[in-house]
Parts: C-alpha cells; structure tokens; sequence
C-alpha cells in the first residue's frame, strides 16, 4: 500500500498535466468559430473563348463561401445542382 501511494504521489505533476491539456482540448473546442456557410456556383473548367458555344463540359459545380457571391449567381439559383448530375437545367 505504501509504494502505491509513493508511485501515486510520483505521477501527480503528470496527472495534472493531463487534466490541464484536457481541459485546454475541452476549451479550444467550445470557443471554436461556427462552420462559414457555403454556397455551389457554377465556374469555367478552362480558359473560354470569347463567343465560344459554351457546353456543359466547359463548366462544373463548385462550393465558395457564400459571403463571396452575389445572390443571384449561386447554383441553386440558376436550376443547377449535385442532384442533376452538374448539368443545366433542359430549355
């Protein structure tokens, strides 16, 4: 009983700096800023002519924060979205 207590009191520094880096996780965790909302905009695979019969191989769906695009270009809506397969809405 005497050497578990011995050992106990040993590791006490170590035990406490466990609790603290715990604690610290815990904190860095609860103070951690909430996700920024995302936005899907349809963009240019590559360079395009200016034009150019633009196809639905010439563009894809991207995700960019939604504080950078204006409303009115935001894939949702302009009818093109994941669900379609990426490809535009038919005419």
């Amino acid at each position: 009983m005497h050497s578990l207590r011995l050992t106990l009191w040993r590791l006490r520094f170590v035990v406490a700096a466990i609790c603290a880096g715990l604690g610290v996780l815990v904190l860095a965790h609860a103070l951690r800023p909430p996700p920024v909302p995302t936005t899907e905009v349809v963009v240019a695979v590559r360079d395009l002519a200016p034009g150019g019969v633009l196809t639905a191989d010439d563009v894809e769906l991207a995700t960019r924060q939604a504080s950078t695009v204006p409303p009115t270009h935001s894939a949702a809506r302009t009818g093109w979205t994941r669900r379609s397969g990426g490809r535009p809405p038919s005419c």
